[in-house]
């Protein structure tokens, strides 16, 4: 589903690109995820949106494992000494 220039643009702005966004088009003609060309005046970025009807377990997936690492990192395991 290929998304308006404003809300493609408000996406843009959550990210910490360097330059202003000059312009936000499709790029490629993949089948499962839709791909956006985000152009700036400075470097260019890809911008992809993920079909969730398809990646709906992987997303999940991966963010349980994201937070099991951080869950890991912020309360390490304690060793039992006797």
């Amino acid at each position: 589903m290929i998304e308006s220039n404003e809300v493609l643009f408000g996406i843009a702005s959550h990210f910490a690109l360097e330059g202003a966004v000059t312009g936000i088009e499709p790029y490629g003609d993949g089948h499962i995820n839709t791909t956006y060309l985000v152009t700036t005046d400075g470097p260019r970025y890809i911008l992809q949106q993920m079909n969730t009807s398809i990646f709906q377990f992987l997303i999940v997936d991966t963010v349980n494992a994201g937070l099991v690492n951080v869950r890991d990192v912020v309360f390490p395991k304690q060793t039992m000494q006797t």
